[in-house]
């Protein structure tokens, strides 16, 4: 094992043991070695930064059951690699937005089953999830999914509370929005039966 591998792992112990400073420092060592590789992959350098975002949440999500021995840098590229092929079955697979409007223009007798929308809508909240901007969403996950208090984020990431709250309701409002949309399908559903 080389000197760098062998710092590496030390890295990882104490990111194991919860250790903000030892994330940051891993995330700033590799971050943009790893956003550059995702682009060499896809092309796109704004979904190469949501890509290993995600990919170093996921880290510090599950540091608790990953287990690395030798060579942290290889477990990353593999987990952006990896991240990266998703997010491209994502974008490949994602169906085409039409407008109720439109539905009703091209066949004025048409009733859309709306229970099925609201399905699709639910089906789809990870994809909302990604039209949040990716440092919203960064935090948003961080406190909604490993329940990080906002302090803990501003110290992982190397930004104020402030910053982080700010994040939180940009995230927030989007997602409030999904449950409007849901709201207003639901009742005109009712509506038409």
């Amino acid at each position: 094992m080389s000197y760098k591998e062998h710092q590496d792992i030390i890295l990882f112990k104490e990111i194991k043991k919860g250790n903000s400073s030892a994330f940051k420092s891993l995330f700033d060592k590799y971050y943009e070695f790893l956003c550059h590789f995702s682009t060499t992959i896809q092309g796109d350098e704004s979904l190469s930064e949501e890509v290993v975002s995600d990919v170093f949440v996921k880290l510090w999500i599950s540091r608790d059951r990953i287990e690395i021995y030798s060579n942290l840098k290889s477990y990353l590229y593999q987990s952006t690699r990896n991240q990266t092929i998703s997010y491209l079955r994502k974008l490949k697979n994602k169906p085409v937005d039409l407008e109720i409007d439109e539905l009703f223009l091209a066949d004025p007798n048409y009733a859309p089953d709306f229970e099925l929308l609201e399905a699709d809508v639910e089906r789809n909240v990870n994809e909302i999830l990604l039209r949040i901007p990716k440092k919203s969403r960064t935090v948003f996950m961080m406190h909604r999914l490993s329940n990080l208090k906002y302090k803990e984020i501003a110290d992982l990431l190397g930004m104020s509370v402030k910053t982080v709250e700010k994040h939180m309701t940009t995230s927030i409002k989007i997602i409030a929005s999904l449950r409007i949309v849901l709201l207003l399908l639901s009742s005109t559903f009712h509506y038409w039966k």
